[in-house]
């Protein structure tokens, strides 16, 4: 009964929306929060495992705060008191508790609060499988889920960049029907930066999962039909990655020229062929991308993104809390030159 008066409660909020993907990820999250049974403490794990009860929370917040965003006319930073009124929902429902010093957390480790324990959870990616296993989640929501994870920046986005593939190839052996359609999850999720997400998990065992030909041929024509959107954005992350042959050493070399160019136009031939703004998730995709190549390269790129762009245009993407999980740490002097950008503006 409590289930339902909180699920109503939610679609309440963001009935307007009409958002059915997103409240479906909420959901799952909502579930995955009233049937952990976390593991205990585990101090000979190793470090990349260790997870901070905050940061569960955060998890949990940050992925409040994904949706919402999802939402055109919900502006997060505006409607905080809302996000309030959803954890405090979950508060009653008895998966979180809060407390005055840490904020909100995972009911199940109120002792290591209470006992004033920094709290570390072990996490295995198995554990993770087998629960949305056991929740009969399908696998769009488990990659949109991760990519959601993924976007906001999270503490847990280290553990699925890192383990996300170590899920999948679990995925793939309890799957039914022994191969997952990857090109199917490529061609119909509607969520650009879940696509470039999965081709690089994809990227990585790419031995291990090889198109047929039908797969291959279907993976020709979906990224040279439509817009030049697709072929400038959606080919340029995905379709290189599809391709079972080898490329050499010139053919890549060749490649990067012309990505510098695409990346240096990306924003403007979406919202030229689209006619809207692009989404947040997208940016922080294109910026995170240019962290593969040469500083020179950098600054002639994003030069050139902020020269083409109105700074009204502009500005909304460099006020998302995403942004600075966007630029890796070990390159600093990308964030200098946008903020060197927008002081200019």
């Amino acid at each position: 009964m409590a289930e339902k008066m909180y699920r109503k409660h939610v679609e309440s909020i963001l009935l307007d929306a009409k958002k059915d993907r997103t409240l479906d990820v909420f959901f799952a999250l909502v579930e995955m929060a009233n049937q952990f049974n976390l593991p205990k403490a585990n101090p000979h794990a190793p470090q990349e495992y260790l997870f901070t009860v905050e940061s569960e929370v955060q998890s949990l917040y940050s992925l409040c705060q994904a949706i919402c965003n999802q939402v055109d006319h919900f502006d997060f930073d505006n409607n905080r008191s809302t996000i309030h009124y959803a954890l405090k929902d979950l508060e009653d429902l008895g998966i979180l508790a809060c407390h005055e010093e840490h904020g909100y957390y995972m009911k199940d480790m109120e002792e290591m609060v209470k006992t004033g324990s920094k709290g570390y959870v072990y996490l295995r990616p198995v554990f993770f499988t087998e629960h949305f296993f056991k929740m009969k989640v399908t696998h769009r929501r488990l990659f949109t889920y991760m990519c959601y994870v993924l976007d906001t920046g999270d503490a847990n986005a280290k553990f699925f960049k890192e383990y996300g593939v170590d899920i999948i190839i679990n995925l793939a052996k309890q799957d039914k029907s022994k191969k997952l359609n990857w090109l199917s999850v490529l061609h119909t999720e509607n969520v650009y930066y879940a696509r470039a997400v999965i081709a690089e998990l994809i990227d990585t065992y790419k031995h291990t999962f090889v198109l047929d030909e039908s797969n291959a041929r279907r993976a020709d024509k979906f990224t040279h039909r439509k817009s030049r959107h697709i072929k400038s954005y959606f080919a340029f992350l995905v379709y290189p990655i599809l391709k079972k042959e080898r490329v050499t050493a010139e053919q890549k070399m060749k490649d990067l020229k012309e990505r510098h160019m695409t990346l240096a136009n990306m924003i403007e031939v979406y919202e030229k062929d689209y006619k809207l703004k692009m989404p947040t998730g997208v940016f922080n995709i294109l910026v995170s991308k240019l962290a593969k190549y040469s500083r020179a390269v950098h600054e002639r790129v994003i030069h050139t993104m902020f020269n083409k762009l109105h700074s009204e245009d502009i500005k909304p993407y460099l006020n998302v809390a995403g942004l600075e999980w966007a630029l890796p740490n070990w390159a600093p002097f990308i964030t200098s030159i946008i903020r060197t950008k927008v002081a200019e503006m």
